[in-house]
């Protein structure tokens, strides 16, 4: 079967994707080099700043990235994503999403170009969220690899990629990790509690909204609002078991 496979790809070769990179960013200065030379050998990186006041956009353009400012009010970060995602060539065959706090790895685009058959619509891979002396210690799944075309962001925050109505998704998945994510820890998290409540009241069956909204409440120390929350949350029977015990954790730290 391998032999085959080599026969027909040798016959066959696939034409090369074209790649592209999109991002949001708001004053992210101290990253902005980075950001750019972690996305060599894509086909083209775009960026729509939301309002920075430092150096974020030369920074970008002097790196060859296309840049493009622009205000969301009120703030979403869904809109803001799918505005990034209108920067993208129609002709693009692959987008891939980051964010400027985050970078992808050497020889991220030969990871892609391996796992994404023909017909592929979405890709899943392995993103290293936190490190601890540094080495990877939080690694989960992701999925901001996807086609241009029949894609959209929503949620107000802790915004996810859904398939539009009648779009018939293809996954592929790799077990290599494709980005590696070095927050700065001094940044504000003040606008995601009211993005998260916006969430959850503009869709009252999202448990995902909710979940994260009842963790935040922990964060700010709203312990019978994070109770309720989670427990609203874990009302309903199914969900993901490892999301659903950390539930169970928030509750008992909250009492």
């Amino acid at each position: 079967a391998v032999r085959w496979t080599a026969f027909l790809d040798e016959r066959n070769p696939r034409r090369p994707l074209k790649i592209h990179v999109y991002a949001i960013a708001k004053d992210e200065a101290k990253f902005a080099a980075r950001f750019a030379a972690s996305c060599e050998g894509a086909d083209g990186v775009h960026v729509l700043d939301t309002g920075s006041a430092d150096d974020t956009v030369a920074i970008l353009r002097e790196h060859g990235v296309h840049v493009e400012e622009a205000s969301i009010s009120p703030w979403r970060f869904d809109v803001a994503r799918n505005r990034s995602l209108e920067l993208v060539p129609a002709d693009a065959d692959v987008c891939l999403s980051i964010d400027l706090d985050e970078v992808l790895v050497p020889g991220w685009r030969r990871i892609v170009e391996d796992a994404w058959a023909p017909g592929t619509t979405i890709l899943h891979y392995r993103y290293v969220w936190q490190f601890v002396a540094g080495r990877p210690h939080h690694t989960f799944l992701y999925n901001k690899c996807h086609a241009r075309n029949g894609y959209a962001w929503l949620a107000p925050v802790h915004e996810a990629l859904a398939p539009v109505a009648g779009f018939r998704e293809m996954p592929a998945a790799t077990d290599a990790v494709l980005v590696h994510h070095h927050p700065d820890p001094s940044k504000s998290r003040a606008q995601y509690l009211p993005l998260l409540e916006l969430a959850v009241r503009e869709d009252r069956g999202d448990m995902r909204s909710r979940f994260y909204l009842g963790r935040e409440y922990t964060f700010v120390g709203r312990w019978q609002d994070a109770i309720d929350t989670l427990e609203s949350y874990l009302a309903p029977a199914g969900g993901w078991p490892a999301e659903r015990a950390s539930a169970c954790g928030m509750i008992a730290s909250s009492h």
